[in-house]
């Protein structure tokens, strides 16, 4: 789609009515994709429900009041459904029409649109150009260099950023392998996709690779030919990070640290670094990315070692909040550097440290105080979980 200049909006599978209805005004969509059902979720029904003339519509001709701009659903389904569209005709309906709309998409456009995870509100609809999308996804095989084929096993949700990148940007720009071992999450079947089709790598949140190493049925399942386990979209604490090298031991580990507004990792710390650096930071920079910990109220670099707030500068950086320029200026400074609204500290060899959300700093007897440094003693007791 991207390549015809189609600009795709994921969103949760699990919204409400009332969420999605938001997402769909937000960016005006003029087409939307949907499975008839998933598990116990009606999406032809909540259509219905939000656009009571999809029904009586022509496929592809749809005439709503409220959403003046929408015009198709699309179905995944080969049975035709009333007013849609079905997945079917649309693969088959290719023709000269698309060479020419290629033709007009330009690197700085948009790609895809990513909603934020609303941790400030509602959440926000950033745009990824197709630059930053591919460019960030060939510089993380800068640090990964390889010759063989890989096989990833990618759990991950395609409405993050996370899992998007993995699952479309990796296979496209490196030509790997993608296995999806589920619509949704369940982690037997990561066990059983990794065992199946003997997948090099597997990518995750810290808790998922950690209910993988503690899955009752493990045991029955080769893990012996992952060589690389990714861990991103929340802190990795030294704790999880030792466990896995430990349950694991013929596979690397990988953390790093991003955002949507990234497009995904903005750093990155692998088996090469020293341990040192492994357990107490989220690496460096890819390359043509620059980082800078920034005074939140003056914007002034700080020393080595001071905390202040992460901003990032490079080709990752998103274009803006679609229909939202106030926010978009709060958040991308006239130079370009995105303000990540986390704390965090950059050592003599350039390495970043993350200390948690500007938000989040507790100010008390003129001392700054760090939740993230509780969490941290915390996540250290062996009775604990995750401690967030």
């Amino acid at each position: 789609m991207g390549k015809a200049g189609i600009i795709s909006a994921c969103i949760h599978p699990a919204y409400t009515a009332a969420e999605f209805e938001r997402c769909l005004v937000k960016v005006g969509c003029k087409g939307i994709y949907i499975p008839e059902s998933f598990k116990t979720l009606k999406y032809y029904q909540t259509l219905c429900n939000l656009i009571p003339e999809l029904k009586d519509s022509k496929p592809g001709q749809i005439s709503s009041k409220k959403y003046p701009f929408l015009k198709c659903v699309i179905v995944d389904s080969d049975k035709a459904l009333p007013g849609c569209v079905t997945s079917k005709e649309i693969f088959q309906g290719g023709n000269s029409n698309l060479e020419e709309a290629e033709k007009k998409v330009g690197m700085d456009d948009p790609l895809t649109i990513v909603f934020t995870s609303g941790t400030t509100g509602h959440p926000k609809a950033a745009m990824l150009s197709h630059h930053g999308f591919v460019n960030n996804t060939l510089v993380y095989f800068y640090r990964n260099p390889v010759d063989t084929v890989v096989t990833l096993c990618n759990p991950l949700p395609f409405f993050h950023v996370y899992g998007m990148t993995l699952a479309l940007g990796q296979p496209v720009v490196r030509g790997q392998k993608a296995v999806i071992p589920n619509p949704g999450y369940d982690t037997h079947d990561v066990l059983k996709a990794i065992h199946t089709y003997r997948c090099s790598e597997v990518a995750g949140a810290p808790t998922m690779i950690t209910d993988i190493i503690s899955h009752p049925e493990r045991s029955k399942y080769d893990l012996s030919c992952l060589t690389k386990v990714v861990m991103g979209g929340n802190i990795v604490t030294p704790e999880v990070r030792k466990l896995a090298e430990k349950e694991i031991p013929g596979a690397k580990v990988w953390t790093g640290y991003g955002a949507t507004e990234t497009t995904t990792a903005a750093t990155l710390v692998t088996h090469l670094d020293p341990e040192s650096k492994r357990l107490t930071t989220v690496g460096r920079p890819f390359a043509f990315v620059e980082l800078k910990i920034a005074d939140p109220n003056t914007g002034v670099e700080t020393p080595v070692n001071e905390p202040g707030e992460i901003w990032v500068r490079g080709h990752n950086v998103f274009l803006g909040y679609y229909g939202d320029e106030e926010k978009t200026r709060e958040a991308i400074t006239p130079a370009g550097w995105y303000k990540t609204g986390d704390l965090g500290t950059l050592d003599e060899d350039g390495y970043l440290s993350v200390i948690g959300r500007l938000k989040d700093m507790v100010i008390r007897g003129g001392e700054n105080i760090y939740p993230i440094e509780i969490e941290a003693v915390l996540n250290a007791h062996p009775a604990v979980e995750e401690c967030l």
